[in-house]
């Protein structure tokens, strides 16, 4: 018989699920983007979802809004939405997107319960070098 495809890599950190729900009740805006990986394509309520957070972010400008389709825009927001947070630029939404997804909410639910701290703790960080200054995120992002 054909060998069945290999499985694809999981293409969600461990754990993502449960931390979405989590930042979901905490009151942070979160995208249901599903799990699995999303590239060129892909057509469904998942790639609508991702159009909808990176038109949110600035890098999905299409002029008739998310339209669920991953074509050749959505994977350029993709990959700019990656250079933005120094990961790969694969033009597909998987497991470090993903990783990187919950660091940017992690972030946003940091800043709604404590604004100065986050501000505070955001300069520090800046200053000490720890923080890459146009990302505000660790460099590279730890996966």
């Amino acid at each position: 018989g054909a060998a069945a495809d290999p499985p694809a890599p999981p293409a969600a950190p461990a754990g993502y699920e449960k931390e979405i729900k989590r930042l979901q009740k905490a009151g942070v805006e979160v995208h249901n983007f599903g799990t699995s990986y999303l590239d060129d394509g892909k057509n469904d309520a998942h790639v609508k979802e991702l159009q909808r957070f990176l038109k949110g972010t600035g890098h999905y400008n299409y002029k008739d809004g998310p339209t669920g389709y991953f074509g050749p825009l959505t994977s350029e927001a993709v990959r700019k939405w990656q250079r933005k947070y120094g990961l790969p630029e694969s033009g597909g939404w998987g497991a470090q997107s993903r990783a990187t997804y919950l660091q940017v909410k992690h972030a946003e639910l940091r800043a709604m319960q404590n604004p100065e701290a986050a501000a505070s703790w955001a300069k520090s960080a800046v200053a000490n070098g720890l923080v890459n200054k146009a990302t505000g995120f660790s460099a590279p992002p730890p996966l």
